[in-house]
């Protein structure tokens, strides 16, 4: 790589020996008959006089002494020349001796062989792909690779393992050749076996199917109110709805009911049903609410009345994303208006408490309802039996809010108390804080529909009596 290369430079250049030649020897330096063997192939050796990097100096010689003179001697520099130029090939040797030693060590097995040739194969199939294929290419082969580096010493037949990894063997099939094949990346899938009564999860809440086996007396009914099991409390709460049904024969329900024949503290356990956080039991407490308010004598009580909103809007029902709980939310509060006595205080408790905790909230979904609950209350009602201070407060505060759902509610409600109330005039105040844009928009809502919306419910207390002509200025 190009990183690499200034030092591969580098190397290349260290690659020079330096040699220290001697002058051509002459007819009288020939050496004798006895000289040695060695000798005679180091002067042939050192023959080329004229070698490229001998040093030859030209300074004036003027060292005396026993060791002074001319370094003229021919076989001290053919030595010389001899260890050099075997200095220089001394990683030659080297390698050799690790070529050697690698010889001696025992080969590679067959399997590993066939690996090495599938993977190099694969190697010179993936460089002639195009290089946008390449990568492709290379995930393919790339499971045709062992990962297990430990192999058995023995050779050991797997028949199963071939045919549980999908691979076409023999019977006879050893190991090795097995190995040699791809195996495949991932482990094999076990079948799935079905579990009974497992319980399924949907959007982070736990649901199963009713247990059987739970069993709900008047003895025990008190205890199973309180269980840490939902599953416990679904069932007390459905077995309270069968004793209200029970002691209601077949009536009308009509607040008729005395709450402590059904049960000593139902009063005190419809508000603490409706905090219930899991939405199996929520639902099942939801639907035993809105009977009891809508059959017992102790709904219509104002401290009963705003418990059991105080912990409707405080629990999760109003921030719920099921349609069976935002329904059943909505029925109790329409209920609870329906079955107030005319002049108590249980109406503007209701609108206070949506006010403080639904339109407040911090959850978006529970604004959302809270300001469609109002506006279903005003079209349900008429605006004549409701707080109309309390509506146009929270008109305000939802055409000031930052949800354009909210703001869009907000305006209709607005509206809707124009056309009960007969003009804009007695909502002057609140209809000079709107921008431009909202008062046009106003307006079409107010020409699209002139009158007010036709109530579809009455409080129970004025049932008997005609439809009063009073309008709510009156």
């Amino acid at each position: 790589p190009p990183w690499k290369r200034k030092d591969a430079k580098r190397a290349t250049s260290a690659g020079f020996d330096v040699v220290v030649a001697a002058p051509p020897a002459t007819s009288s330096d020939a050496p004798t008959d006895g000289s040695s063997a060695t000798a005679g192939q180091s002067e042939a050796t050192a023959k080329p006089s004229s070698h490229p990097t001998a040093i030859k100096s030209t300074a004036p010689k003027t060292f005396s002494g026993d060791r002074g003179g001319a370094a003229e001697d021919e076989e001290l520099l053919a030595e010389l020349r001899a260890i050099s130029n075997s200095a220089s090939n001394r990683f030659d040797a080297s390698d050799g001796a690790d070529t050697q030693a690698s010889r001696d060590q025992p080969s590679m097995t067959d399997e590993y062989a066939v690996i090495n040739e599938n993977s190099e194969m694969s190697r010179e199939e993936g460089d002639q792909l195009p290089p946008w294929k390449r990568k492709s290419a290379r995930k393919k082969v790339t499971p045709s690779v062992a990962t297990d580096v430990a192999l058995p010493q023995n050779k050991m037949q797997i028949a199963d393992a071939t045919s549980l990894h999908g691979i076409k063997s023999s019977e006879n099939a050893t190991y090795q050749g097995v190995e040699s094949k791809a195996r495949p990346s991932t482990a094999p899938t076990l079948p799935k076996r079905d579990l009974p009564n497992a319980p399924s999860t949907s959007g982070g809440i736990t649901s199963a199917p009713p247990d059987t086996d739970i069993k709900i007396t008047d003895e025990t009914l008190e205890e199973s109110l309180k269980s840490s099991k939902w599953q416990v409390r679904k069932a007390s709460y459905s077995f309270l709805r069968d004793r209200i049904t029970i002691f209601l024969s077949g009536n009308e329900p009509a607040s008729q009911l005395i709450s402590c024949e059904i049960h000593s503290a139902l009063d005190a356990s419809v508000p603490t049903a409706l905090m219930d956080k899991i939405a199996g039991s929520l639902d099942e407490a939801l639907l035993l609410s809105v009977l009891y308010v809508d059959c017992c004598q102790g709904a219509r009580l104002e401290e009963n009345a705003r418990k059991i909103m105080a912990s409707l809007v405080k629990g999760n029902a109003f921030a719920s994303s099921k349609t069976s709980t935002l329904n059943s939310s909505e029925e109790l509060v329409l209920k609870l208006i329906e079955v107030s006595d005319d002049g108590s205080a249980t109406i503007e408790t209701i609108f206070e408490l949506i006010q403080d905790n639904g339109l407040k909230s911090r959850k978006p979904k529970a604004v959302l309802f809270s300001a469609k609950l109002i506006l279903k209350a005003v079209e349900s009602f008429g605006v004549a039996v409701l707080p109309i201070s309390k509506l146009t407060t929270q008109s305000e505060i939802l055409i000031a809010h930052s949800n354009a759902q909210a703001r869009e509610v907000g305006m209709k409600i607005l509206a809707e108390l124009c056309r009960a109330l007969g003009s804009k005039s007695p909502l002057q105040s609140s209809i000079d804080k709107l921008k431009p844009s909202q008062i046009s928009q106003l307006d079409s809502l107010l020409k699209s529909q002139p009158s007010a919306t036709r109530i579809t419910r009455r409080l129970r207390c004025k049932m008997g009596e005609p439809e009063s002509a009073q309008s709510p200025e009156e």
